[in-house]
């Protein structure tokens, strides 16, 4: 398949709120900034086309469901990962998941958000370029056995319906509690690259519209609602 992201977006217009898409292989995998992803078979590679009504920032719902696949990953696997805000799952700073969530609207209300997942299961990281190697990581590399892929896709789509019930519910401040505890970016030197350039500081805290809240070398405090992170320490 060329993406999930991109083939649900070619059936967006009829494609139902919670609408699954899977692919054993990704020829055109992408995360954040049009990146290529590396997607081969042995990984999992999906999307789902969301309709959410409850008048929250969609970031937290990204983020919601970057924490729900790490739990789902923790009873499946045994694996631990933590959020590196935005989007990426990372175990002792190797990523092993990217969550990658793209918005329409209609004016000002939104209209629908797709949220991609790439996940290394049981990938070889030998087959990762040599300038990610010690960067990425996969469960099988971390536990020494393959996974039941099966087994734990389904339970990641239990977590992430479960969470998007909640926010649904109106529970996204509930949601942002357990996001927090498991960011590992939130108390961390960052450096932070957005299209204005880059920045060096402290990560404060996530707001309530999941942006990430840094304190500048000036004494600043500013919120980036979207941004590339680097923990300097």
């Amino acid at each position: 398949m060329h993406s999930t992201q991109d083939e649900l977006k070619k059936l967006e217009g009829e494609a139902e709120d919670g609408t699954v898409l899977l692919a054993e292989t990704q020829y055109a995998g992408r995360g954040r900034l049009t990146r290529s992803w590396l997607s081969p078979a042995g990984g999992i590679w999906m999307s789902v086309l969301l309709r959410p009504t409850w008048p929250k920032s969609h970031q937290i719902l990204a983020l919601a469901f970057a924490t729900a696949v790490a739990r789902a990953i923790r009873a499946v696997a045994g694996v631990s990962p933590l959020l590196k805000w935005p989007n990426d799952l990372v175990v002792q700073s190797r990523k092993i998941a990217g969550v990658l969530a793209e918005a329409s609207y209609d004016g000002s209300k939104l209209n629908q958000l797709i949220v991609g997942l790439g996940l290394n299961a049981n990938i070889k990281t030998t087959l990762f370029p040599e300038e990610l190697q010690g960067r990425v990581t996969s469960i099988n590399r971390e536990v020494g056995r393959e996974v039941d892929r099966i087994l734990l896709t389904r339970r990641i789509l239990e977590e992430t319906d479960d969470a998007y019930l909640r926010f649904e519910s109106g529970e996204a401040s509930e949601l942002l509690h357990e996001v927090k505890r498991l960011c590992s970016t939130v108390g961390q030197e960052v450096e932070v690259t957005t299209v204005d350039g880059k920045f060096k500081g402290e990560a404060l805290d996530i707001g309530e519209d999941g942006q990430l809240i840094v304190r500048l070398g000036n004494g600043a405090t500013v919120p980036f609602y979207a941004a590339d992170v680097a923990h300097l320490r």
